[in-house]
C-alpha cells in the first residue's frame, strides 16, 4: 500500500508544506505540481495527524549529541585499551 505524509512549518512569516509522495507518483512530478498539490485531495480513509512541539525537535537534537559525545568518549577509552 502506498503512503504520503506531509510536514506543515514555518519559515520565518511563512507557512510551508513539505510533501512526502510514494515513488510510484509519477504524475506528481509535472512542473509546478508542487505548487497546487494537496494530499488531502487523494480521499485517504484513514488520517494521522503529529504535531511535533520545537521544544520536542531541540529535545531530541541535544539527545543526539550526547550520544555523539559519549560515544566519541566510548571510542577514545577503547583506544586506550587497546
Amino acid at each position: 500500500m502506498a503512503t504520503s505524509a506531509s510536514i506543515t512549518y514555518r519559515n520565518g512569516d511563512q507557512e510551508r508544506v513539505s510533501h512526502y509522495v510514494p515513488d510510484t507518483a509519477l504524475s506528481l512530478f509535472h512542473k509546478g505540481k508542487e505548487h497546487e498539490f494537496d494530499r488531502r485531495i487523494l480521499g485517504l480513509s484513514i488520517a494521522r495527524e503529529t504535531v511535533l512541539a520545537p521544544r520536542l525537535l531541540g529535545r531530541i537534537a541535544r539527545e543526539i549529541a550526547r550520544a555523539k559525545e559519549l560515544k566519541a568518549l566510548e571510542d577514545q577509552v577503547a583506544d586506550q585499551s587497546a
